[in-house]
């Protein structure tokens, strides 16, 4: 297919083109998408935040089983099947410093592999042996959103000693300014570089590939990275601001931990797939905002989808 601009749809987005559709119904509306993105040059890519949340959901009892098994059923009919958007670590892996991730390319690879095997089943059930793979992805979901409360709760008690709540500083005005100025500084941005090359490193031990980060390679990366994924910098930035503005307890809303996909999902804003420009698709306040901020192309849904034009969306927007 020749293609001009590379898509990744969010979770969300997904939901609300599969929202109060039956099966069937989601089975037309993928032709029809699938028609206007090739006539407009667009190929929507299975990425792998928006692929693990929903995959995470569709053995629940609640209300988002059957409209995550509908959105996985619909990006398993308009996204490639040859291509994968690449997580953070396997993309910083190979273009810094030469190596392939073996282990988290297979996780990505089967985690994508296992949504298409869930869409052939749509509402029916399916084998053990799926089931057994969903629960591990799920087990893999609850895990890092759970690290990353427990991670972040941890920092405001170490930051913060007199501090209660999910807020730092809170009577302090001096100290949430001082804060928020070392967001928006440089250091911060070194400081976000240096965890990724942790990671980096971390799994390339793993891995015996630790040679290949050589100094040259590293320095280069540490100068680099804050420059070429601004938009994740952005999101991080926003995100660690609301603890200070505020008393953002991780804990009373569960969509408020979906901050580490929205950061995997803008780690591929403003890059090149297969040469070609990447745009996002989604309406979420802070993704929009840090995208915007990073001047990369994202779409809202209602633009989205006037470029399609297509009648059956027509009421989308207002709903």
């Amino acid at each position: 297919m020749n293609t001009d601009f590379y898509l990744i749809l969010d979770t969300n987005v997904y939901r609300t083109l599969v929202h109060n559709r039956s099966y069937e119904e989601v089975r037309t509306i993928a032709s029809l998408i699938a028609t206007q993105n090739k006539r407009l040059k667009l190929q929507p890519l299975i990425e792998m935040a928006s692929c693990m949340e929903l995959i995470s959901h569709v053995q629940d009892n609640g209300r988002h089983r059957d409209s995550c098994r509908k959105s996985i059923l619909l990006m398993s009919l308009i996204c490639s099947h040859e291509y994968l958007i690449p997580t953070p670590e396997i993309e910083i892996a190979k273009k810094y410093f030469g190596i392939i991730l073996d282990n988290p390319a297979n996780i990505a690879h089967q985690t994508a592999g296992l949504a298409l095997e869930i869409a052939k089943y749509e509402a029916n059930g399916y084998n053990e042996i799926l089931s057994h793979d969903v629960e591990v992805v799920k087990k893999i979901v609850h895990k890092k959103e759970t690290q990353m409360r427990n991670d972040f709760y941890l920092s405001i008690r170490q930051k913060d000693e007199k501090s209660s709540t999910w807020q730092l500083f809170q009577n302090d005005k001096q100290k949430r300014k001082a804060h928020l100025d070392y967001l928006q500084s440089d250091v911060f941005l070194d400081y976000i570089a240096n965890l990724q090359l942790k990671v980096i490193t971390n799994l390339s031990l793993k891995e015996k590939k630790e040679n290949a980060l050589t100094p040259e390679k590293k320095r280069f990366f540490l100068k680099d990275y804050p420059n070429r994924y601004i938009a994740s910098m952005e999101m991080q930035r926003i995100f660690l601001e609301k603890f200070i503005n505020c008393n953002f307890d991780l804990e009373a809303k569960q969509d408020r931990v979906n901050y580490h996909w929205d950061c995997i999902i803008l780690h591929s804003a403003g890059q090149l797939f297969n040469n070609k420009p990447i745009v996002i698709v989604s309406n979420d306040k802070d993704l929009v905002k840090s995208a915007q901020k990073a001047n990369t192309m994202i779409w809202n849904i209602e633009e989205y989808l006037s470029k399609l034009d297509l009648d059956i969306f027509k009421s989308v927007s207002k709903e």
